[in-house]
């Protein structure tokens, strides 16, 4: 009689916690619960894990009358097979061969003589029976890859510190380290505070010296030559009480180095005057009493451009000009009664720093 016994000893697996096969040892199993690995990236379904225990020989009748009742034999038939199978089984592992029993597992003695059992990854659990191990992979979003990346970062600089850094410290040593790391915060945030207040200290010279230098277009010609050289007058010699023009006898007669400074400066705001003319205003417009207020300074002419742009599309008119290496953005006002109501426009929708150029 040809009878597939490994497959009844599987069945009576699914549903009992131990089948013994008499004269020979018993398969148990172990409920098993679901598991996560996360470094194959699987997730694995309750199952049951079976084991084997060579001390349970003893005929406890459960496989024998399942076999009797499986393939309808006599429970004496059915014993008989069964004795045989363990004979077979006694005889192929005597022989050093390596017992294979399908979807259960498999038997061999180690170089000890040690009878070794290595279940299969059947699942035999009949409340999950079918379920397959599932794949997965985990969502990185933006935050956890930038939360990972500074992870990285401080374990690569708090490493070298770890090998520095004695296991064991006293509480003084800790207090030191921690007080040493606030002096050096308490430095860098001085040193960031100074660079960030020196540059913008030089961003208000610069643009007051701008607002020293610009063209007054309300008054005439004559008077603003006379009044810039009485300014740079001034400059130049600032412990005289009384400065004045020198006048041409007095250039011919006391070349001083001061006068030649006075004419070189006269000289170049001429010539930063005609300049600015020609870029902001035609020669035909230089003596009427326009007036413009400075909206703002740029670096990049693209930035002034726009600026530009912006504002005419709100009916104004607009003068692009240059001083120095910044491009001046300013809107030209003819009616010298609407200055005021403009300024305050100008300072509420595109620079509160917005000013008027007299």
């Amino acid at each position: 009689m040809n009878l597939n016994l490994t497959t009844y000893i599987r069945e009576l697996l699914s549903k009992h916690d131990c089948v013994i096969l008499p004269g020979f040892g018993g398969l148990i199993t172990h409920y098993k619960e679901a598991d996560i690995d996360h470094v194959q990236g699987y997730i694995f379904p309750p199952s049951k894990e079976i084991s084997f225990n060579q001390e349970l020989k003893l005929n406890d009748g459960l496989l024998i009358n399942y076999v009797a009742r499986k393939a309808h034999i006599s429970y004496a038939e059915a014993k008989n097979e069964i004795e045989n199978l363990v004979k077979g089984f006694n005889e192929q592992l005597a022989n050093k061969e390596i017992l294979a029993l399908p979807e259960i597992g498999k038997l061999y003695f180690d170089v000890e003589n040690k009878l070794q059992f290595i279940p299969e990854d059947t699942n035999l659990l009949r409340n999950s029976f079918g379920l397959p191990q599932v794949q997965f992979y985990p969502i990185l979003r933006a935050e956890t890859v930038q939360e990972k990346s500074a992870i990285i970062e401080a374990a690569k600089i708090e490493e070298p510190i770890k090998k520095l850094v004695p296991k064991k410290q006293n509480k003084g040593a800790s207090a030191g380290l921690i007080a040493a790391s606030l002096i050096f915060l308490v430095a860098l945030s001085l040193v960031i505070y100074n660079i960030f207040g020196i540059n913008q200290a030089n961003q208000l010279a610069k643009v007051e010296d701008d607002k020293r230098f610009d063209e007054p277009t309300v008054i005439d010609e004559p008077s603003y030559v006379q009044e810039e050289n009485a300014g740079f007058h001034f400059f130049l010699d600032s412990n005289k009480e009384n400065v004045s023009t020198p006048t041409i006898e007095e250039k011919i007669e006391e070349p001083k180095k001061e006068e030649i400074k006075e004419i070189a400066v006269e000289e170049e705001i001429k010539k930063e005057k005609e300049e600015e003319k020609v870029v902001e205003e035609s020669p035909k417009k230089a003596t009427t009493k326009a007036t413009l207020i400075i909206i703002g300074h740029f670096g990049k002419k693209d930035n002034a451009t726009r600026l530009k742009s912006k504002i005419e599309k709100d009916g104004y008119e607009v003068v692009l000009g240059r001083k120095g290496s910044l491009h001046r953005v300013s809107i030209r006002v003819e009616d010298t009664n609407k200055v005021k109501q403009t300024l305050q426009k100008a300072k509420a929708k595109y620079s509160k720093s917005a000013w008027v150029l007299k």
